[in-house]
């Protein structure tokens, strides 16, 4: 038996995962001439015979390429890094432009999105038809799934992928860090780097238009294997005073190397976009990130802190998040400190499941995606390691389950939690936090605690209390004494917080004559976030 086989479309992605990883590579972009990538595929696995794969990017290898790993009973984890399976184009985006719901059950309507003219679809038909319910078998069978982010897991939660085998885990590029350049270029100080060509769900034309309402000249580097036809295109878009040049398609040490001499980086996305490597490579060098709030974006950006977010469809809104990073309107040394962290994390995770997959444990995504919170139900309800698992899974399979057990009630209440929309509510807090200056924070749980966890990784003190310790509406108490084990040491009896964050319904006037310190209030609730000074 072999060792792990990495497989992505990109050849340098796929050996550099064996090497980080360990194992050997397999790329559809090393096929040698006469062989279709299923013959390629066949050969690999008669000569590798590995111990389990990772498929990191299919690329142009169809489901029937894990079938055959299924077939062979070697273990796989898939990494879902967008669309792929339920759309050609692989980014829900209607050609008509405009977001997409999925698939439709007879392929016509992706058919007619993929097809290269109006009247080409009836040849393209063939190949769509089945394919979302092949690629939905084939993910069946993985024993892990791997979103980038939390956005993308909800969403392939929602087109039915198994919650028990989906976890959440940047992808593996995201944990590069280049070396610094000898001589480091000089900063254009008005300057940005924008990589999405000539497409409308890229958001050319929106960063075209926030453009064209600056007062003073920029400066486009427009990144990409681009034709002579998309080149006019872009110069036509930005006229004088502007200017655009064309440094053509940018290996990852010579983007970062662009990327230090620019002012920003653009990401004006009107799909929604999964993770956008884009923001690493900017935060890497410090270029501000500059996206706008949708898909991803806004869990992985926080506003003023490691980039900044403009609102979707808004040129005005772009224009004057661009005039902020020109400005430098953000923490670069917290965003830097924070990447790196991030990145070696994300590292030993990747580690761990390379060395887990062989074993076929069947309970493998959740014990890797999810040990703090299994931790912490065996601490507070006495569990053993399966039986906290059981109860894992059953809240995501049976959510509106009705239960008279404390633990499955606290998993049913926790796994809410997990998702995009509590940390986009969390980023806009430490968004608010760090604009007003407010250092201290003390928060009013609710449950997890997570929210001072969050903090504390953003270099806030925060301190976490339960609902029902000062005065407030007592939390549920199952989830409370989850989030027990989870949250932070209560504060200190001289903490003197600056701002409270309220997970919890409170009696808002008490709280502040208790703690006259606090200059602003934060409320989190179902709407999002709630300002009080």
């Amino acid at each position: 038996m072999g060792s792990a086989l990495h497989v992505a479309a990109d050849a340098a992605a796929a050996h550099a995962a064996a090497a980080l990883l360990g194992g050997a590579a397999f790329s559809p972009a090393d096929i040698p001439p006469g062989e279709t990538p299923m013959q390629a595929w066949a050969r690999c696995l008669r000569q590798q015979a590995p111990a389990a794969v990772v498929v990191h990017d299919p690329g142009p290898l169809p489901p029937d390429a894990l079938w055959q790993l299924r077939e062979r009973e070697i273990p796989y984890a898939l990494a879902l890094t967008d669309f792929l399976q339920i759309c050609p184009i692989r980014r829900l985006w209607r050609r008509r432009g405009e977001i997409c719901s999925g698939p439709s059950r007879n392929g016509l309507k992706c058919a007619l999105c993929a097809a290269p003219g109006k009247l080409d679809w009836p040849l393209v038909l063939p190949q769509f038809r089945q394919r979302p319910a092949q690629w939905q078998a084939a993910m069946a069978g993985a024993e892990v799934l791997l979103a980038p982010t939390r956005f993308l897991r909800d969403a392939w939660l929602d087109h039915g992928a198994p919650a028990d085998r989906l976890i959440v885990l940047p992808p593996l590029g995201s944990t590069y860090l280049p070396p610094p350049p000898p001589n480091p270029p000089l900063r254009a100080p008005r300057s940005i780097l924008y990589a999405g060509g000539w497409d409308e769900a890229n958001g050319v034309g929106l960063l075209a238009e926030a453009v064209r309402q600056l007062e003073s000249p920029v400066r486009v580097l427009a990144t990409g294997a681009l034709n002579a036809a998309a080149q006019d295109r872009l110069r036509a878009a930005f006229p004088p005073p502007h200017q655009v040049e064309f440094p053509g398609a940018l290996d990852r040490d010579a983007l970062h190397l662009r990327l230090r001499a620019a002012a920003a980086a653009v990401l004006p996305s009107r799909w929604q976009e999964a993770y956008g490597p884009l923001l690493d490579a900017a935060q890497w060098s410090g270029a501000v990130p500059v996206a706008t709030a949708i898909g991803a974006m806004p869990e992985r950006l926080i506003h003023g802190l490691n980039g900044l977010l403009a609102d979707p469809e808004d040129p005005l809104s772009l224009a004057e998040a661009l005039e902020s990073a020109f400005a430098s309107s953000w923490d670069a040394v917290a965003a830097c400190r924070h990447r790196e962290a991030e990145a070696a994390a994300t590292l030993a995770a990747w580690r761990a499941l390379a060395a887990a997959l062989p074993a076929r444990e069947p309970t493998l995504a959740l014990r890797l995606g999810y040990a703090p919170l299994l931790a912490a139900a065996q601490q507070a309800f006495g569990l053993d390691p399966a039986q906290a698992e059981q109860n894992l899974r059953t809240a995501f399979e049976m959510p509106e389950m009705d239960s008279i057990e404390p633990a499955e009630q606290a998993f049913l209440q926790a796994v809410p939690l997990l998702g995009r929309v509590r940390r986009v509510h969390l980023n806009h807090a430490l968004a608010c936090l760090h604009q007003g200056g407010l250092r201290r924070v003390l928060v009013l749980s609710a449950g997890l605690g997570d929210a001072a966890a969050w903090f504390e990784e953003w270099g806030l003190v925060a301190r976490a209390v339960p609902g029902d310790g000062m005065g407030g509406e007592p939390p549920s108490a199952p989830l409370a004494r989850l989030g027990a084990h989870l949250c932070l040491s209560s504060p200190e009896p001289d903490f003197a917080p600056q701002a409270l964050f309220l997970e919890a319904q409170a009696d808002v006037a008490a709280l502040r004559r208790r703690f006259p310190t606090a200059s602003a209030v934060l409320t989190d609730t179902p709407a999002g976030l709630e300002i009080s000074e």
